[in-house]
């Protein structure tokens, strides 16, 4: 992360663009690293910075790794890793400042970034479905909006997290991709 430098300018917020057509401009915990390790290699990644969805402790990073020039993920397997602290960690695409009584959820970076493009906000990912399925229950928050993923295992973390949400009397819902998004 301090090997890191800012997204903006960089081959990290190419990645997003091409992906998404823009970005909100308060993504402080997205980075860009151009010799990120991997095994033996050094290949451009973008970075973001892991936090505890409770105390908002920094956590550990979850990497993505690219192509040299940005026009999407590296063509290896696995794209996408983390490092540090995974169970309890969140990467907050909106800061702490903005989530006052509701939060929205999402498994994957990109995808809460298509969200805040959408204008829904604040939103959180959660990094995997395991992820989202043991998001705790959070002081203050009243309700909780879970974007899920397409496929079976996003289906089934979302229904667990909001299933956890309503049991301690709070509102949750599960807003499901439109019919036939993948």
């Amino acid at each position: 992360w301090r090997e890191s430098t800012a997204l903006w300018g960089s081959l990290g917020e190419a990645y997003l663009l091409n992906r998404l057509g823009r970005l909100p401009i308060d993504l402080t915990d997205l980075r860009h690293h151009p010799r990120c390790p991997r095994g033996g290699d050094r290949l451009h990644a973008l970075v973001a910075l892991m936090r505890d969805a409770v105390s908002n402790q920094p956590t550990g990073i979850h990497r993505t790794y690219l192509n040299p020039d940005g026009s999407g993920k590296a063509d290896i397997v696995p794209a996408k890793m983390m490092l540090g602290r995974a169970a309890g960690s969140v990467v907050k695409l909106t800061p702490n400042e903005d989530v006052t009584i509701g939060l929205g959820l999402s498994e994957g970076i990109e995808d809460g970034l298509a969200i805040i493009n959408s204008g829904w906000r604040p939103v959180w990912a959660c990094l995997s479905a395991g992820g989202m399925a043991s998001f705790p229950v959070l002081k203050g928050i009243e309700a909780l909006t879970v974007f899920c993923d397409a496929d079976s295992p996003g289906r089934k973390a979302a229904a667990a997290v909001v299933q956890r949400w309503r049991d301690a009397g709070l509102e949750a819902v599960i807003a499901e991709p439109p019919a036939g998004v993948k």
